[in-house]
Order: structure tokens, then C-alpha cells, then sequence
């Protein structure tokens, strides 16, 4: 056994949570990191952690938007979409 396999810490990478209000995403946020570093033995990158308006966070190359009905809807970012089409995307 060398010593890579020795090393046990592994990280929670993809996670989101929605919630109604910035509060409730704060107290959730609170309760949510211990749970994964404590019962799941996760690291959590808290430079990355965030809690954001939802129209500001993109996901797995997707992103949400409201529209002004407040209607909830989903997109793919630029990259996602010429990925799905098998275009070149310009930056």
C-alpha cells in the first residue's frame, strides 16, 4: 500500500439547494456543512460555497432564470448548448 492510498479525504464536489429566501438558505447552509463534513466525512470547499440569487448561479452547465411572471424556467449556459449541437462556441 503506498501513500495515495492511505489518504482517505475525499470531497463533496456537486451540491445545490434551493430555497424560497436568502435566510432559509443561510440557515440551511448552517446545518448542511456539518452534516456533510461530520456524518459523511466529506470536505467542503467553503471558498466555493455560496449562497446566490438564483438567477446567478449556473450548474453542470445549466442555469435558471425567472422571467417577469416570476416564472421559474431552466437554460443551458453558451458551452452546454454548442456542446449539445457539436459547435465550436465562441468566447
Amino acid at each position: 500500500m503506498n501513500e495515495e492510498d492511505t489518504d482517505s479525504s475525499a470531497t463533496a464536489t456537486i451540491c445545490s439547494s434551493l430555497r424560497k429566501s436568502k435566510r432559509a438558505a443561510e440557515r440551511t447552509l448552517e446545518n448542511l456543512i456539518p452534516f456533510i463534513e461530520r456524518k459523511l466525512f466529506l470536505k467542503v470547499n467553503r471558498e466555493k460555497t455560496v449562497v446566490a440569487y438564483v438567477g446567478k448561479v449556473k450548474f453542470l452547465g445549466y442555469a435558471f432564470y425567472t422571467n417577469k411572471n416570476k416564472d421559474v424556467g431552466l437554460t443551458c449556459t453558451p458551452q452546454k448548448c454548442c456542446e449539445n449541437e457539436g459547435e465550436a462556441c465562441a468566447k
